[in-house]
């Protein structure tokens, strides 16, 4: 299998990873007028998708001449349960993710729901394996969750605005200007899900019999795709907006809409696999603990500047809600600093 055996190589790599990671939501966004019920079903084909063909191509090359094939046979069953069930529970909260950024934008969703990711991760890990220093590691946690408080503030404050601008132009019968909380509470149950899954993923890697990471990979994109249809039963059924929608609804969909779905999940499958390929390369080849992590972790502040900048997800900004971004970019990057020089000082 192909991995990367030099530090530059390393290097490219967890660049491009978190370059797709911080990126693929702009197929949903490019998809126009289109529910994310059936936009997901798109991303998981193309999740899969590229899984396959890293399965059949860098998976299956290489100077060790271990294939993917190889991996799959040595592999304990076990071990591809849990990068299954890794996938599973991870697409609940990418699900729950993506309805979230129908409701409120990528600069507020990723924010919220990959913070408080990284806030669960953190105490998760230590609890199971106590590594890094306690004082470092709980600190930076506390930092990004401040972080996550001041995306809240963020959103309360551009919110009302909204309310304000639009009582201003008639839009509004009410002089009570209120906030939807919908997209914030899916976004931070979101995170809950998201920071759970990383025992699974470590238990799939563990032991003789451990999966590499191109099985991993696969089996992890393979969670996805069969979790869609069950975890979609249910958002389509009880929508997070408008009405209930038909799965017959999928095919009336403009194939330009069903095309960016399908380039969304290949985009993020490609950071992802790409990601673990990174954490299975010689360890004299990866960068450094601190540049390692933040290319692992940083790819949510891409995807929050990517709303703000591309997308103009805030318009005519006042000093104050420049300021509470500004505080929550500093208090993340802050808080994920601490995390990642943690390991260098234990207890």
């Amino acid at each position: 299998m192909t991995l990367a055996t030099t530090h530059m190589a390393a290097l490219c790599l967890g660049i491009f990873s978190l370059i797709c990671l911080g990126s693929w939501a702009n197929s949903f966004k490019l998809a126009g007028r289109w529910r994310f019920e059936l936009f997901y079903f798109d991303f998981s084909i193309g999740v899969v998708l590229a899984a396959v063909i890293l399965a059949a191509t860098a998976g299956s090359l290489g100077f060790d001449s271990f294939t993917f094939m190889d991996d799959v046979v040595r592999a304990g069953k076990r071990n591809m349960a849990y990068a299954f069930g890794a996938g599973a529970i991870f697409n609940l909260g990418n699900m729950l993710l993506v309805a979230a950024l129908s409701l409120v934008g990528m600069s507020i969703s990723f924010p919220l729901a990959i913070g408080l990711a990284i806030t669960v991760g953190t105490v998760v890990r230590f609890m199971v394996a106590s590594d890094g220093n306690p004082v470092l590691l709980f600190t930076g946690a506390a930092v990004v969750a401040l972080a996550t408080a001041a995306a809240v503030f963020a959103y309360r404050f551009l919110s009302l605005h909204r309310e304000v601008e639009k009582m201003k132009a008639g839009a509004h019968r009410t002089l009570r200007p209120t906030v939807e909380w919908k997209g914030v509470f899916l976004s931070l149950a979101a995170g809950v899900v998201l920071g759970t899954i990383s025992p699974l993923v470590d238990m799939a890697r563990e032991g003789e019999t451990g999966v590499g990471p191109y099985v991993l990979g696969f089996m992890f994109c393979a969670g996805i795709l069969m979790s869609t249809f069950i975890y979609n039963l249910y958002f389509m059924n009880l929508p997070v907006r408008g009405e209930p929608v038909e799965i017959l609804a999928y095919f009336h969909g403009e194939r330009r809409q069903h095309i960016y779905g399908v380039l969304g999940g290949i985009v993020w499958a490609l950071g992802a696999i790409s990601a673990l390929v990174l954490a299975s390369s010689p360890q004299e080849a990866q960068p450094g603990p601190v540049l390692s992590y933040a290319l692992a972790q940083g790819s949510f502040l891409i995807a929050a500047l990517w709303g703000l900048l591309a997308w103009k997800e805030v318009r005519r900004a006042d000093v104050k809600l420049v300021a509470l971004f500004g505080l929550m970019f500093f208090l993340f990057l802050a808080g994920l600093t601490m995390l990642a020089i943690a390991p260098l000082y234990p207890r």
